[in-house]
């Protein structure tokens, strides 16, 4: 008999256990609406309620939320948007394994102290709009976003001082997004997990990241908008941006000090607006952009001069003309690669202590706006210039020490603003100038601190040169 009933126990405990095992049944729910949930209390009665589906907004905390357990919200499978926010002792978000899609919203996990990688978004596939990931302090990767093949306006992964890695990223293909922001992440080494990104509508900004290279960035064939590549202090090449064509704003490439070489950008054929490379200690040439045919407004080298660069023959295929041209504060001893521009919109030339000529602008024959060649302890001569005929602006020449006559300006017929000559402490000869005083110069002629100051009329007196 009591073997009987042991058998009868067992068998309704096993009975018991199965029926327990079995998943609780899902009914779909809706809620109309956006919901808000600040506290854990708030978060306990919410799932209590069972939604399956928020058609507006679902918000995850407030400022310094008290929330650490959202596992009760494992019956979601689609919200209009989701906001995870401020949340201090939230270690997890494996209450969201169910969710599959955001689908008019973005995602956003912003100020969450604990949060260490986003496992509980496992099969998330689509997010409508847009993803922001910012401000999460150990945040460590993207894991749990491994399922996510589509997301459209933005990306922006701010600072997070601890993300090693958003390879979570990896499975989304033919990306085109409106902006990309990649900033302050101080431990990311790589950009691997951006391989489906191609193009990019508007800005795209690297800056402040701890990343050695940029791989990850294999298929991006164009930026529209802004690219800025600044202040990655550890950023070696660019070995990943072979397919980059065209840039249709500005490209700034400044101040990330280990970069050595620009060779991936040999496919780099235009820049819209401004190509800007500054500081750069590493950088020995530009050889990496020549297939460089087109800049739309300027170009800006400088402050290299504690750098290594030598050479911007990598420009040599540049045709465009009516640039803002600044080549400033480098170890330059020639502009050799800008042969090919016959006019400029401006000319600053300023702080190159071993630059001996400017040989490179002689095809140079007009400039709208000013010309200003100033502090270039090497320079003897100002041939190169010998070709322009009109400045439509000031003309300023200042601080160079070896520079001994203005002779190359013998054949210029305007310039339609002040000429100020000044601090060039050799400079005895200002007979150059004769030829435009004498067609008539109605502007001020300033000379002071050369080793000899002419005025306007000494000049037409031919007292010139001493």
């Amino acid at each position: 008999m009591k073997k009987i009933l042991l058998l009868f126990i067992t068998i309704t405990i096993v009975a018991c256990s199965s029926e327990d095992s079995k998943p609780e049944e899902i009914v779909e729910k809706a809620f109309t609406g956006s919901v808000e949930l600040k506290t854990q209390i708030e978060v306990n009665a919410f799932a209590a309620e069972k939604y399956t589906e928020i058609k507006g907004t679902l918000v995850i905390g407030v400022v310094d939320s008290d929330i650490t357990d959202i596992s009760g919200l494992k019956t979601i499978s689609s919200v209009g948007g989701l906001v995870i926010q401020n949340n201090k002792s939230l270690t997890n978000l494996s209450g969201l394994l169910n969710l599959k899609q955001i689908t008019s919203s973005n995602l956003v996990i912003t100020n969450n102290d604990k949060l260490i990688n986003l496992k509980g978004l496992d099969n998330l596939t689509e997010i409508f709009w847009a993803i922001q990931i910012k401000d999460n302090d150990v945040l460590e990767d993207l894991s749990g976003l491994e399922k996510l093949a589509k997301y459209n306006e933005s990306l922006e992964i701010v600072d997070n001082k601890k993300l090693k890695s958003i390879k979570g990223l990896g499975n989304v293909k033919d990306i085109t997004l409106g902006s990309l922001q990649i900033i302050g992440n101080t431990e990311l080494t790589t950009l691997e997990g951006l391989e489906g990104l191609k193009i990019v509508s508007n800005w795209f900004d690297i800056r402040e990241n701890g990343i050695v290279e940029v791989k990850g960035l294999n298929n991006l064939e164009r930026v529209d908008g802004d690219l800025f590549l600044q202040d990655n202090i550890k950023l070696k090449n660019l070995d990943g941006m072979e397919k980059l064509s065209s840039v249709g704003k500005n490209l700034y490439i400044n101040r990330n000090y280990a970069l050595s070489n620009i060779n991936a950008l040999k496919g780099l054929k235009s820049v819209g607006e401004i190509l800007s490379i500054s500081i750069n200690t590493s950088l020995v040439n530009l050889d990496g952009l020549i297939n460089l045919t087109s800049i739309g407004k300027g170009l800006k080298i400088a402050n290299n001069s504690d750098g290594v660069l030598t050479s911007i023959e990598g420009l040599k295929n540049l045709k465009s003309n009516g640039l803002e041209i600044q080549i400033n504060g480098t170890e330059l001893t020639s502009l050799s690669g800008l042969n090919s521009i016959t006019n400029a919109y401006s000319l600053n030339i300023h702080s190159n202590s071993k630059l001996k000529n400017l040989n490179a602008l002689e095809n140079i024959t007009s400039v709208s706006s000013n010309v200003s060649i100033f502090n270039s302890d090497e320079l003897e001569t100002l041939q190169g210039l010998h070709n322009v005929k009109n400045i439509g602006g000031k003309l300023s020449i200042r601080l160079n020490a070896k520079l001994k006559n203005l002779d190359v300006f013998q054949n210029i017929l305007s310039v339609n603003g002040d000429i100020t000559i000044s601090e060039n402490k050799l400079l005895t000869n200002f007979c150059g100038l004769k030829p435009l005083f004498g067609k008539g110069f109605s502007f001020n002629f300033i000379t002071v601190d050369n080793a000899f100051n002419p005025t306007l009329q000494d000049i037409l007196n031919s007292k010139c040169s001493q």
